[in-house]
């Protein structure tokens, strides 16, 4: 349960920073009318995860049990290669995160449109959602209760901890936080794969490959 945890932790502080980013500079610029719009977005792509999440674990429910191997594998390969995607991802850009996010905030609302500010929202925050749910569905298969269980406690966590930062003012180093997660990560991507390979080879073995 605690790699759960520590994946679900990670993605869902990103996917609430996020939220606060935007939130705080539309408030910082006298905009805070548009927040609306923004929570439009994250309620929707929080939405379309749980879906997607939902239709991958039925769809491994309705396989053969001589496949879940193979899928439960590449499940876990496949997480591993977006995981590591995402570390190098926040390693390189994630100092220019905050500039980023109200750059493009400013664009789309300078315009006055508001369909395109939900759109935005939607895409940054289901790309969280989609990242958490490829990187818990290899523990998901595995262990439904536990994962579970880790997930709803790192989203508690999470948002306690964002909320912290943006709202009762705690002063931490985001860059060193960013950091250390991100080794665990590395450590858990590696017991991702060695897990991917080894239902791999299970299934190879079993199919007589």
């Amino acid at each position: 349960m605690i790699g759960q945890f520590l994946l679900a932790f990670r993605e869902g502080l990103e996917a609430a920073l996020i939220t606060a980013i935007v939130v705080a500079y539309l408030r910082r610029t006298e905009r805070s009318a548009l927040s609306r719009y923004i929570w439009y977005g994250v309620y929707v792509a929080v939405a379309a995860s749980l879906i997607f999440g939902v239709s991958i674990w039925l769809i491994y429910g309705g396989l053969a049990e001589s496949a879940k191997a193979i899928f439960e594998g590449a499940a876990a390969l496949f997480a591993v290669s977006v995981l590591s995607s995402m570390i190098y991802w926040m390693a390189a850009k994630g100092r220019e995160l905050r500039m980023e996010l109200e750059r493009r905030v400013e664009a789309i609302v300078t315009r006055g449109a508001t369909v395109p500010l939900i759109a935005f929202a939607f895409v940054v925050m289901f790309r969280e959602g989609l990242e958490t749910v490829l990187f818990l569905a290899p523990f998901f298969l595995e262990n439904v209760t536990g994962t579970l269980v880790g997930a709803s406690l790192a989203i508690v966590a999470s948002s306690a901890f964002a909320y912290a930062i943006f709202v009762v003012g705690m002063k931490i180093d985001m860059r060193k936080f960013f950091y250390l997660t991100s080794l665990l990560l590395v450590l858990l991507a590696g017991g991702l794969a060695d897990y991917g390979v080894h239902e791999l080879i299970e299934y190879t073995e079993e199919m007589g490959i």
